[in-house]
């Protein structure tokens, strides 16, 4: 995994309030909070596409935290969706990122029970970036 993130991006989040400094000592704290969550993410029982998907969406935004506190940052609550999308740009195409986020939103305001393949993929591919154990195996029906 390539967990460098360029300095000119988390400069640019920083200055739009996405991302913030952090102490050392919240650093270790929020680390081992993200990775309890994290696992307990992976220990979830479920049934559906629809809950797969959630559930491998968050195990997402739980790396994508986890990278950006490697770099001595933190996630803000201004934006932290678009947060997730600029650092998933960095491995994938912004048109497949943003289509992945908005079928995120329509399975969590219950507008769709359908998972779209091509979202999964997407999801699936950026999660290899980090641990191929977090891609999950879906049985989406054509």
């Amino acid at each position: 995994m390539n967990d460098l993130i360029d300095d000119d991006l988390l400069d640019y989040l920083v200055k739009i309030e996405q991302i913030k400094a952090v102490s050392q000592d919240t650093k270790k704290m929020l680390i081992k909070k993200e990775k309890n969550s994290l696992n307990r993410l992976r220990k979830q029982n479920l049934n559906t596409d629809k809950e797969l998907y959630l559930n491998s969406y968050d195990r997402l935004f739980r790396h994508i935290s986890l990278l950006i506190l490697k770099h001595n940052y933190e996630l803000t609550n201004n934006s932290p969706h678009q947060t997730l999308a600029k650092i998933s740009e960095l491995f994938c195409d912004k048109n497949s990122v943003s289509l992945m986020i908005q079928q995120r939103h329509k399975l969590k305001k219950n507008q769709s029970d359908l998972v779209s393949e091509k979202q999964v993929k997407t999801l699936q591919q950026l999660l290899a970036h980090f641990d191929n154990s977090d891609v999950q195996v879906f049985n989406i029906e054509s």
